[in-house]
């Protein structure tokens, strides 16, 4: 294996897993934050009027923040990764694993597909709805404060279900990558 290709393989290999990390890592963070703030029972002074749930507030508002740098990672992460593996394909040919490489594309395909849904779709009503909420709160506003977190949940479940399918698609890429490789190894060796 030529040392580009190596390089280029080592930096895809790389991109994949910081996406699949900080996807991971943003999914975990949410499903801790919300029950913990829950369990503390906040009052926030700036959202005093507002009688539903504060501990609602709190813990959006710090995961909002976490998911726009897992989105920022993913959006840098999937150049990357999709740039990288068009160099394995045209420069190098590939190797000659084609079903590993086949998988892989298909895998980059569909976590970029996700990605791109969840990125330029899904997030910019989701986070509309949710400051439309927090705004609306703060103002006192309960019944429209409501009307807002109720698009933002049913919003929700198609964030999820798309980082799902992005995690999943990722790790795929990712474990064919590694794998195509391996047996690329095996062969030069003669193994």
């Amino acid at each position: 294996m030529s040392s580009w290709r190596a390089f280029c393989e080592t930096v895809h290999a790389l991109a994949l897993a910081l996406w699949l990390g900080f996807v991971v890592a943003a999914g975990a963070y949410a499903a801790a934050v919300f029950p913990t703030a829950r369990a503390m029972a906040p009052r926030l002074p700036e959202f005093e009027r507002y009688t539903g749930d504060h501990a609602v507030i709190v813990g959006g508002r710090i995961a909002q923040t976490v998911f726009l740098i897992a989105d920022v990672v993913q959006f840098v992460c999937a150049l990357v990764a999709v740039g990288t593996f068009a160099c394995v394909v045209w420069l190098f040919g590939g190797g000659e694993r084609r079903p590993a490489l086949y998988l892989r594309g298909l895998a980059l395909s569909v976590a970029l597909a996700c990605a791109a849904s969840l990125l330029m779709v899904v997030n910019p009503k989701f986070v509309g709805a949710t400051n439309a909420y927090w705004a609306a709160a703060r103002a006192g506003d309960n019944e429209a404060a409501a009307a807002h977190r109720q698009v933002a949940r049913e919003t929700h479940p198609y964030a999820t279900t798309l980082m799902s399918l992005a995690a999943g698609s990722v790790a795929l890429a990712l474990g064919a990558g590694v794998w195509s490789l391996a047996r690329t190894r095996d062969r030069e060796r003669g193994a």
